[in-house]
């Protein structure tokens, strides 16, 4: 038995080494499915699972403000220390927002005023910190789907990325649907129970474990190989300064397809808050909202 299972290992790592640009990028959709995947699920549900969604609007105004602005600073930290510190450290801040949100709306500081501010403050910088933490991620993760990739596979490599990666918000509402099933009563059918909120915080710690474990740290001299046998080279998986980051970011904005597509992207994201909170947060309980969030990306 013991032989025939490590021959089948060999066989697997024959097919899919540890080192192929495939594998490592498989890799990053699973961390994303358990990080960005499950934040998507837990955000899905409204108000971040809570019953009163007050807290949940500045912490989000501060996480994709904090986002937008280190998504600049991304490429300098990628050049500092490569994907797996990246990847690793910007998955904990997904698991920091979970349990700042739990906190937030289980009340566990308490319920006089000064414990409520408390409470809606540390919500609030959990996203701040996760905004930062999430350009992080971003950046890795895009660097490692577009340069891993040969060129004729680049759709193929985007899009079983995005496959995995949205499995996970789906996967996080079947999760709350099932784990805050039971929950009929007035007071319990509000928000989601702890035990699903652990269960989150669990699962984008895991993601973040598997990031530190199987990410290479450097793809470049032979390290990661692309599925033609080319290697990667440090140019293509970025060497920019941030004063450089920025200089391609305006020039890119001054182009007119990218001007054009500007309200695509402003369309396809600003719908979300009131679709999470405003609709699904206040019209549903807490299990038919995991419901609709698992719905909702199956769909996407």
């Amino acid at each position: 038995f013991l032989h025939r299972a490590r021959s089948m290992t060999r066989r697997a790592c024959c097919v899919m080494p540890l080192n192929s640009g495939l594998t490592q990028v498989a890799i990053s959709g699973i961390v994303a499915f358990s990080c960005p995947g499950f934040f998507n699920a837990l955000s899905g549900l409204g108000g971040a699972g809570s019953e009163n969604a007050s807290a949940n609007a500045p912490a989000n105004v501060a996480l994709y403000v904090t986002f937008a602005v280190f998504g600049y600073f991304g490429g300098m930290f990628f050049n500092l220390y490569g994907p797996r510190v990246l990847m690793s450290c910007g998955g904990v801040t997904y698991a920091i927002y979970a349990a700042c949100a739990y906190i937030n709306g289980s009340g566990y500081l308490g319920s006089s005023p000064a414990a409520v501010t408390a409470s809606k403050t540390l919500f609030v910088l959990a996203g701040a910190l996760l905004g930062f933490g999430a350009a992080l991620f971003w950046t890795a993760q895009g660097a490692m789907m577009i340069a891993y990739a040969p060129e004729h596979r680049k759709g193929f490599y985007i899009g079983m990325f995005w496959f995995v990666f949205n499995l996970g918000g789906f996967m996080g509402g079947i999760l709350q649907f099932v784990l805050n099933y039971r929950a009929i009563e007035a007071d319990a059918a509000a928000q989601s129970n702890a035990l699903s909120y652990f269960v989150f915080v669990a699962t984008m710690l895991a993601g973040s474990l598997t990031a530190a474990i199987f990410v290479i740290p450097d793809p470049c001299h032979g390290k990661v190989i692309r599925e033609d046998g080319t290697e990667i080279k440090k140019e293509e998986v970025g060497n920019k300064s941030v004063r450089q980051e920025i200089m391609d970011v305006v020039e890119g904005a001054k182009s007119k397809d990218m001007q054009l597509l500007f309200l695509l992207f402003f369309g396809t994201n600003f719908f979300l808050t009131y679709v999470f909170n405003c609709f699904n947060g206040v019209m549903f309980n807490i299990r038919t909202r995991g419901l609709n969030s698992a719905i909702y990306f199956l769909s996407q």
